[in-house]
């Protein structure tokens, strides 16, 4: 008779420890030192030394004051992830959904939403909607903008906070991809002042000057179809996925022009329980 080795859980997430699981041996796992009671919309990025960086939002809870962007580092061969640190710490917005972006010259983009908050815990606001003493929902992400920072080092310090897009209930979730004829593309959502979020909708904007100047592109047809993850699969040929707010299945859309123009969204077979999806090019040359 075999036994599995004992973990000492409370040590790996507390050190951030590189550990392979009892259950398969060829997968190596870690549990990143969490900042928070929440937790969420983690991003990673691979370096060219080898590092890999994740980012995500944590504090008490999602729509309040206290939600900012925490980053942690694991080291080119290093069996450990560094102690997170805060990259983002504005008192009056809760700040999400965090995305990191290599840029060609080497620069590390970090981009992430920040909305106004209700003042209070998401209990007080019920209490005071239920009283008739206010109403909408808690998250208020229809005041959210997207900013944006940018490091030369690699993630270990970081320039001024900047605005990278002030349109009310601008969201983003998914990185940008550069295109094979030069031209940036960053997919967006816009989050509208709507109980259940069903009328988000997704664009995308294109930049031939590393978004010194930007064209915006509607994907028609839309309207509860979010965090779009796009891909190019031949010169000018892309796919995107999104995340469905029915909670029903992956949806899927194509344009042959360098996303100016998008096929309306179709539902694949893939499940979606109306949680964020991504893809990752293994192969990244394009013909």
């Amino acid at each position: 008779m075999t036994t599995s080795p004992i973990l000492d859980l409370r040590a790996l997430v507390e050190g951030g420890q590189l550990f392979r699981s009892p259950a398969d041996g060829n997968r190596v796992e870690a549990f990143i030192p969490p900042m928070g009671h929440e937790n969420h919309a983690a991003n990673m990025v691979e370096l060219p030394n080898g590092d890999l960086l994740c980012v995500w939002f944590a504090g008490s809870m999602e729509g309040s004051s206290d939600i900012k962007i925490a980053l942690s580092r694991l080291p080119a061969g290093a069996a450990r992830w560094t102690q997170p640190v805060w990259v983002s710490g504005d008192p009056q917005r809760s700040e999400q959904n965090p995305v990191l972006f290599l840029a060609p010259d080497g620069k590390l983009w970090l981009f992430y939403t920040a909305q106004l908050t209700r003042g209070g815990t998401r209990e007080e606001w019920a209490r005071k909607v239920a009283a008739g003493e206010a109403s909408g929902g808690f998250t208020m992400q229809y005041t959210s903008i997207i900013r944006r920072r940018i490091s030369e080092d690699g993630g270990r310090t970081w320039g001024p906070i900047e605005t990278f897009s002030a349109d009310p209930g601008s969201f983003c979730r998914q990185p940008m991809l550069v295109m094979s004829n030069g031209e940036w593309l960053f997919p967006i959502y816009f989050s509208l002042p709507t109980e259940g979020y069903g009328d988000d909708h997704c664009v995308v904007r294109i930049s031939a000057d590393s978004f010194a100047t930007w064209q915006q592109f509607p994907v028609p047809e839309c309207r509860g179809r979010v965090q779009m993850s796009a891909l190019e699969l031949a010169e000018g040929r892309l796919v995107a996925f999104f995340r469905s707010r029915a909670a029903d299945r992956i949806y899927i859309s194509r344009s042959v022009d360098y996303g100016r123009t998008w096929m309306p969204p179709v539902r694949t077979v893939l499940p979606n329980n109306n949680s964020s999806i991504g893809m990752v090019q293994l192969r990244a040359e394009i013909g």
